[in-house]
């Protein structure tokens, strides 16, 4: 069986971790591609094309890159087409975040849709979420394979006293983590502004860590930061060896996204054994009977604030939550993920 998927990235190690698994769990000959991903296609001959992400086909840094992208799509999509391979989806986002070029969007993912033989969710919610917001989809594509946790894939022993010192951060007072790229759909703003209003906002610390893309963001984190020793920003890239650094030093992570579907960023705290503070969406929603966190309805005023304070008033209840998150993410195998996703494959293959 030979797999290709679309597009590579290697931002996170998702990729790298599935197809490492397929490959051994099932041998199947697993192989990356780009923006541009014909050549490969009649190259290899794949007997089944895995899409993940789409937005880069038609988000370029530029405009024009962009309509290049999205020109060049529907010109490898149409040979794809014709020669027959089997084609499945994984969705991680309904929409992309940043709701740019939306009727590209609706567009691309209509055809992607409609000629998908399965489209992947992580989990039953999100397969209602999904038939809700595009109703083409018919409910017999839909299949449920989990995410598997991060546990073992990033380095995970550095203590918590050892943590703090390493980020400058007392040992006695209580760390709020918004960990990864700092965008402003995953709430950011949303949780400055909830920590600043929650009652242990000049005892706790707020600890900002990840890259920034956006300058007009950069300047308002760090004008909070300058007014204010209580918020901590770490906005660079963060090396995978130094995750653990942050995760230990937290007592909870804080996922305030204003939409989501999958999380990476709850999974990556479940999986460093850390109670979340987190909205009930997505896949989150499916996660609140099972996880330790606290948890919210986004659209309910002051949510994510009463979510804050009920996280302080129960500090000494967060490490034992953690380590139940730990077990949990334990669970969830990259092998198991990888037999599930092979079985699927093989039965598309087999009709």
């Amino acid at each position: 069986m030979k797999v290709l998927y679309l597009p590579e990235f290697t931002d996170n190690p998702y990729q790298a971790q599935l197809y490492r698994h397929l490959a051994t769990e099932t041998g199947a000959a697993c192989n990356p591609g780009g923006v541009v991903f014909i050549h490969k296609v009649l190259a290899q001959r794949p007997d089944v094309v895995h899409f993940h992400w789409l937005h880069p086909f038609y988000i370029g840094k530029t405009p024009i890159r962009g309509h290049i992208a999205f020109v060049l799509f529907l010109c490898q999509w149409a040979i794809l087409r014709v020669l027959g391979c089997r084609i499945v989806w994984t969705v991680h986002n309904l929409k992309d975040h940043e709701e740019r070029k939306p009727r590209t969007e609706t567009l691309i993912t209509r055809l992607v849709s409609r000629a998908a033989d399965a489209i992947i969710v992580h989990c039953k919610t999100a397969g209602a979420d999904l038939r809700k917001c595009y109703p083409w989809i018919d409910e017999k594509q839909i299949r449920v394979i989990p995410h598997a946790s991060y546990v073992g894939v990033y380095p995970d022993h550095q203590d918590r006293a050892t943590a703090r010192t390493r980020l400058g951060l007392p040992g006695d007072t209580s760390v709020v983590l918004l960990f990864g790229e700092i965008r402003r759909y995953k709430g950011v703003l949303e949780l400055l502004e909830a920590f600043l209003a929650s009652d242990q906002a000049m005892s706790a610390i707020l600890l900002i860590a990840g890259r920034v893309h956006e300058p007009e963001l950069r300047t308002k984190l760090q004008q909070a930061a300058d007014n204010n020793n209580h918020i901590r920003l770490h906005l660079q890239f963060i090396d995978d060896d130094d995750i653990q650094t942050y995760m230990a030093a937290a007592d909870v992570v804080a996922t305030p996204f204003r939409n989501v579907l999958t999380s990476g960023s709850v999974i990556l705290a479940l999986s460093f054994g850390k109670a979340i503070i987190a909205p009930r969406t997505g896949c989150i929603r499916d996660l609140e009977h099972e996880a330790k966190g606290f948890f919210y309805d986004s659209d309910t005023p002051d949510g994510l604030k009463n979510a804050l304070n009920e996280a302080f008033e129960h500090v000494e209840e967060l490490a034992s939550m953690g380590k139940c998150n730990r077990q949990l993410a334990s669970t969830q195998d990259w092998k198991t993920v990888a037999q599930q996703t092979g079985d699927l494959f093989r039965q598309l293959l087999a009709h």
